[in-house]
């Protein structure tokens, strides 16, 4: 058995990928989508949020209402993929 130190690990990987995008020409963009207002949903938005900022990515956020039906869901991912700024959705 090898003893792992996780967050050691995952801040040197952190560190490495900050580091590839300080030589990009565009920083990376990631959307973030969530539906709803779950408290716990939120939470874990606002991590990924957070770590993502700290490594150069540059982040949008946006929420839509549950009560928003499956085609305006889709037709948000539809206009996220069509956008070329955007690298990633979430």
């Amino acid at each position: 058995a090898q003893d792992i130190q996780g967050e050691q690990l995952a801040n040197r990987i952190r560190q490495e990928l900050a580091a590839g995008f300080l030589n990009e020409t565009q920083k990376p963009h990631l959307a973030v989508l969530c539906v709803g207002d779950d408290a716990a949903s939120g939470s874990y938005v606002k991590g990924v949020t957070n770590s993502a900022r700290e490594m150069g990515i540059e982040v949008s956020a946006e929420s839509l209402p549950s009560d928003k039906g499956e085609r305006q869901l889709r037709e948000k991912i539809r206009q996220l993929n069509a956008d070329t700024a955007v690298n990633g959705i979430f």
